[in-house]
């Protein structure tokens, strides 16, 4: 690549090779811009187990509003970067499990508001919406919807925790409704308000 004062400076590509094999042994590739032998600019690095990222560097760190990142397995990221790191709005989609996640990152991990879309055995759309921090949802309004399950209220760490409202569906007919506050996922309130079978009373042809 261009080099300046025995520096790489400008558009290159530099490789890393451990025990200093040969060129088709390469660990990690970055093409892209330099600045005084640092990379600055936008540029592709990449490593030999399938790992690439697509984006802005500033002072070698990953900083984008809107880069990609593509993991071995397949799994993907569109979105901020800020020090190396998931920070800001993005897309993160898990090819092991099929959920995706669109909101807020902060330091690699899912931090604010987002929405999670889970994958589901079943033909139903099971998500949450909701703040979450360090990963796990973590809010006194989130919504959580599984397979004949809503929860609306309070989680911590990724666990029903406080006031909440809980819908279990029992059948086509009836479902049960738990409110009152929750700890570590179970109802845990003297006060609670508990009904059970609650029947589904409507008609489809009603105008």
């Amino acid at each position: 690549g261009q080099m300046k004062n025995n520096l790489f400076h400008g558009y290159g590509t530099l490789y890393s090779y451990e025990n200093n094999k040969n060129n088709n042994d390469w660990k990690t590739k970055f093409s892209g811009n330099f600045v005084d032998g640092i990379r600055n600019g936008f540029g592709v690095m990449e490593n030999c187990l399938g790992y690439k990222y697509f984006g802005h560097w500033v002072s070698n760190l990953q900083k984008d509003l809107n880069g990609k990142e593509i993991q071995p397995n397949g799994s993907y990221y569109i979105g901020g970067f800020d020090h190396g790191c998931k920070t800001g709005l993005g897309l993160l989609r898990d090819s092991t499990t099929n959920d995706i996640y669109y909101g807020n990152f902060l330091n690699g991990i899912e931090n604010g508001f987002g929405i999670e879309i889970i994958e589901s055995q079943y033909e139903s759309c099971e998500y949450y919406i909701g703040c979450f921090k360090n990963g796990s949802y973590h809010d006194q309004f989130g919504k959580l919807v599984l397979e004949n399950t809503i929860y609306i209220g309070s989680f911590v760490l990724g666990i029903e925790n406080g006031f909440g409202v809980k819908v279990n569906v029992n059948n086509r007919d009836s479902c049960s409704v738990r409110i009152g506050n929750f700890k570590d996922g179970q109802l845990n309130d003297s006060d609670a308000i508990i009904l059970s079978k609650v029947q589904f009373d409507f008609d489809v042809n009603t105008h």
